[in-house]
């Protein structure tokens, strides 16, 4: 091919281009720029719904256009129910008379462009109505509930459903209608179960109101001293309660406490809360805590070789005294839980003797902390407040064949120092009394120890106690290194009042 004839196919070429180019700027004057419609809202705002038979949806799209110079048209697409098409922004639609699953469209033009919306639908029978006023009630060996009745929709049976948490519930029995109660027996001691209850028809209802209770013996007011026996035990104290004498939760026999009960000791004499060999259990939570309290004499909290699984939750022990000259609480042979708890006396102790307790985040006012004979490895005195008491911390009666507390058993708690002086035991902020001539030494290491209401100034070396070394045992001794130099924070209960 020559050289002319290349030159004529370029040039029909670049007309070609040329001509196109001219074209599209015609089609675009002709038509000009058009923008498609806007959606701004719609309802359903979900675009996954569902509905019962029979059952009217309203649907509607607010739409906007950009361009404000056109009319915008609405076109509705339903594959199942009525109306199955329709016009403008809005349409009420009836869901058909069986369940599936089905879809709605609608469209917004501008006569040139369109945009549209989607709605999966998901078409089920209505169910029976909710079943209403679901209560409980526990005694020995089971749990009963009751509800009323639910109507209408073809009411065939309700669900049973039960969890230990009140988010974590699932089905465990089904009920025939007419009838309105469940006896749940296959229930473990100590174990506080939530229950709440669905209608069932063509479909399921919601679930009705939530209730808890526990299974055991109801422990009710007494008129003497109350001790528990195993043919009744677990024992369980469900609503407020009035005790006229003592309360001894002894060998073998279980006692719990649901959140919420006030426990009051009515006697002239000084009461006592006594658990030997038994287990004990309060239940309280931040939101509904148990209390324990006196309005004669005053009461003591004795724990002495308890079972394993004993423990204090969210529990308030006011008014605590002792027969004892100076013990308001004595913890002796086992490793009970005290968590978030508060104990309120007057210049008393909580003492622990050859114990292996675990207290956590609790509040102790007017109790000095007492430690006897010896320790059980398993002690953990963590995150605690100690204020109002005479002594902060005493050790007594560490001898021969004892283990004393090693660092970290006994940590990151708050310590008020109240002490007036050091030629008595009761007078100084850390006393050893005790009736040997063996070595210990006693840490205090990873606390924070302040003087009296000055809450922010912390004892960080030996010079700022009052201290106490009984002249019988002179090889025993304190250990003052790495005392905490701040206030820890996240210490004590979380809940009830605190000077700080």
């Amino acid at each position: 091919m020559g050289k002319s004839q290349n030159l004529i196919l370029g040039g029909n070429a670049l007309k070609r281009i040329t001509f196109l180019v001219l074209a599209l700027v015609l089609l675009l004057v002709i038509t000009g720029c058009n923008s498609a419609p806007v959606i701004n809202s719609f309802t359903p705002s979900s675009l996954k719904i569902e509905a019962h038979t029979g059952e009217t949806e309203h649907f509607s799209v607010n739409a906007s256009d950009p361009d404000k110079n056109t009319t915008l048209t609405y076109s509705w697409v339903f594959k199942s129910g009525s109306p199955r098409s329709a016009t403008g922004p809005a349409v009420d639609w009836t869901a058909p008379g069986d369940p599936i699953v089905t879809e709605a469209v609608v469209t917004v033009s501008d006569g040139k462009e369109s945009v549209s919306k989607k709605w999966e639908i998901t078409v089920k029978d209505p169910s029976p109505t909710i079943p209403g006023s679901l209560t409980s009630a526990g005694t020995k060996g089971k749990i009963t509930l009751s509800w009323e009745a639910s109507t209408g929709n073809d009411l065939a049976s309700y669900y049973v459903y039960r969890g230990t948490s009140p988010g974590n519930l699932s089905k465990i029995a089904t009920v025939n209608a007419p009838a309105t109660t469940y006896e749940d027996t296959i229930v473990e001691d100590g174990a506080l179960y939530y229950y709440h209850i669905t209608s069932f028809g063509k479909s399921e209802s919601q679930p009705s109101n939530q209730t808890y209770n526990m299974h055991g013996t109801r422990l009710t007011d007494t008129s003497a001293d109350f001790t528990t026996i195993v043919a009744d035990s677990p024992y369980v104290i469900e609503n407020d309660i009035l005790l006229k004498g003592d309360l001894s939760i002894v060998n073998n026999t279980k006692l719990y406490v649901l959140p919420g009960v006030d426990i009051v000791f009515g006697t002239e004499d000084v009461a006592s809360l006594y658990v030997f060999q038994g287990l004990f259990v309060t239940k309280g939570t931040q939101a509904n805590p148990i209390s324990v309290s006196s309005f004669d004499s005053g009461y003591e909290l004795r724990i002495i070789a308890a079972a394993a699984g004993s423990s204090l939750e969210y529990t308030e022990f006011q008014q605590l005294t002792g027969t004892d000259t100076t013990k308001a609480v004595c913890v002796s042979s086992c490793s009970p839980t005290f968590s978030h708890c508060r104990f309120i006396s007057d210049g008393k102790t909580i003492e622990f003797a050859s114990s292996g307790a675990n207290v956590v985040n609790c509040y102790f006012s007017g109790l000095s902390l007492g430690f006897e004979q010896s320790v059980e490895s398993t002690l953990n005195i963590e995150s605690n407040i100690f204020l109002n008491s005479q002594n902060a911390i005493l050790f007594s009666n560490f001898a021969t064949g004892s283990v004393a507390p090693v660092v970290g058993m006994i940590h990151n708690n708050i310590f008020e120092c109240n002490g007036i002086g050091n030629t008595h035991y009761s007078h100084a902020d850390l006393s050893i009394l005790a009736w040997t001539d063996l070595a210990f030494t006693f840490p205090l290491a990873g606390n924070y120890f302040f003087r009296t209401d000055n809450y922010n100034a912390a004892i960080t070396n030996q010079s700022g106690f009052i201290v106490y070394y009984d002249t019988k045992s002179p090889n025993q001794t304190f250990n003052f290194a790495n005392l905490l130099t701040t206030r820890p924070t996240g210490a004590g209960p979380g809940w009830g009042t605190l000077p700080f």
